[in-house]
C-alpha cells in the first residue's frame, strides 16, 4: 500500500467486524474515504481486511503507514473480563496500547473508543472531567488505556467515550421482538437503566473526529436517560400489539442499587 500524504485520508479500523467497526467502514466507503479494517476471524480476511487478532497480535501488520486508526476490538463482555482478568487485560491494555505505539511512531492519528463503564454509574450524567470510579474490570481497563494515552502522545490521540451504541442488531431489541413475534410477554426492567444512542450518530461523530483530528477526551451520550421499561414503551410507542405484551420487571441484582449509564455529551466545538 502506498504511503499516504498528511493531506490524504488512508483509514484502518480495528475490529471491522463489530458493530460500530462494520458501519463505520459501510460508511466511509460510502462517502469515498478509502479504509481498510482488521478481524480475527480468518473466514472475513480479505483484500481489504488484514488478519489480527488482539490475544495473540502480529503487529507486523501495521508496517504500512495510515492517516488514522479507530480501535473498535477488544474483549467487551463484562463477566468474561471477571472470569479472565488476566487474559482480557493483555487483550484490552497491554497489548492494544503496544498497538497504539506503533501506529502513532508511524504519524497515524488514533481514535480510542472507550466507556460509561469507565465511572461507577452512582449517578446519572458523568461529566468528561469527573473523576473515573470503575466498579468492573472492563471499566477498570478503559481507564488504563485512557489513562496510557493522556500520558504518551496525547498529540496524537483522542478518547471517544459512548454510552450504550443501539443498532437493528442490539441483542436486547432483538430479544424483545422475538418474545413479540412468538405472542410472550416482553420483560423488561425497571430498576436498570440505558441512554441509547443510534448507530448513525456515532458514526457522524467518528466521522468528525477523523476530519479535524482533536486531542483529549470527548463523550457521547443520549440526552436522557431511561429504564429499560421505559425505553421499550418509547421503541414501540408506534406498536400496540407490543406495548400490551410489555411486563415491567425488577432485575433482582439492582434492587439494592441503582446504576445510571449516561454521560453528558462533550464534543470538540
Amino acid at each position: 500500500m502506498t504511503l499516504t500524504t498528511p493531506t490524504q485520508k488512508n483509514i484502518l479500523i480495528i475490529g471491522v467486524d463489530s458493530q460500530i467497526g462494520h458501519a463505520l467502514s459501510v460508511y466511509l466507503h460510502a462517502i469515498g474515504i478509502p479504509c481498510v479494517g482488521t478481524s480475527r476471524k480468518k473466514q472475513h480476511i480479505s483484500q481489504n481486511i488484514y488478519f489480527f487478532d488482539f490475544a495473540d497480535p502480529d503487529f507486523n501488520v501495521f508496517d504500512q503507514r495510515f492517516s488514522h486508526a479507530i480501535i473498535c476490538a477488544g474483549v467487551t463482555n463484562i463477566a468474561e473480563c471477571e472470569s479472565d482478568p488476566i487474559g482480557c487485560k493483555q487483550i484490552n491494555v497491554i497489548h492494544t496500547t503496544a498497538l497504539i505505539d506503533i501506529l502513532n511512531r508511524n504519524g497515524t492519528f488514533v481514535i480510542y473508543l472507550s466507556s460509561n463503564a469507565v465511572f461507577n454509574g452512582n449517578k446519572p450524567f458523568y461529566r468528561y472531567d469527573d473523576v473515573t470510579s470503575p466498579e468492573t474490570k472492563y471499566g477498570a481497563y478503559k481507564c488504563e488505556v485512557e489513562d496510557y494515552l493522556a500520558a504518551n502522545s496525547p498529540e496524537n490521540n483522542c478518547v471517544l467515550r459512548l454510552t450504550k451504541v443501539i443498532s437493528i442488531t442490539t441483542p436486547f431489541i432483538e430479544r424483545w421482538h422475538q418474545q413479540a413475534k412468538a405472542g410472550q410477554a416482553i420483560t423488561a426492567f425497571t430498576n436498570r437503566f440505558v441512554s441509547p444512542i443510534d448507530i448513525n450518530e456515532v458514526i457522524r461523530t467518528i466521522h468528525r473526529l477523523i476530519e479535524i483530528k482533536p486531542r483529549g477526551l470527548f463523550q457521547l451520550g443520549n440526552q436522557k436517560e431511561y429504564s429499560y421499561y421505559q425505553y421499550a414503551q418509547v421503541l414501540f410507542q408506534d406498536r400496540p400489539d407490543m406495548l400490551d405484551l410489555l411486563v415491567p420487571t425488577e432485575d433482582p441484582l439492582s434492587v439494592e442499587k441503582q446504576s445510571y449509564n449516561s454521560l453528558h455529551t462533550f464534543l470538540p466545538d
